[in-house]
């Protein structure tokens, strides 16, 4: 996955969370980790970390990054 963005009227009702559970779905099928950076706000990526974070842990998806930047300690 290349972007990922949801139009702001749209935010907060799912459709995020299903396009990640799907790709970390798809992760796990194929034996494939997920390698992350951020051109965003601040406060996008920190939703966007939290939300990839929490797919991470259930489906047992490595993530890949610079630790510091994020977050993933």
């Amino acid at each position: 996955m290349y972007f990922l963005s949801v139009d702001p009227k749209f935010q907060g009702q799912g459709y995020a969370s299903k396009l990640v559970d799907n790709l970390f779905k798809y992760l796990r099928a194929n034996g494939l980790f997920l390698e992350m950076s951020s051109y965003t706000s601040e406060h996008s990526w920190e939703r966007l970390r939290s939300l990839f974070k929490r797919y991470s842990k259930k489906y047992g998806v490595r993530l890949l990054g610079n630790d510091k930047k994020m977050g993933w300690g």
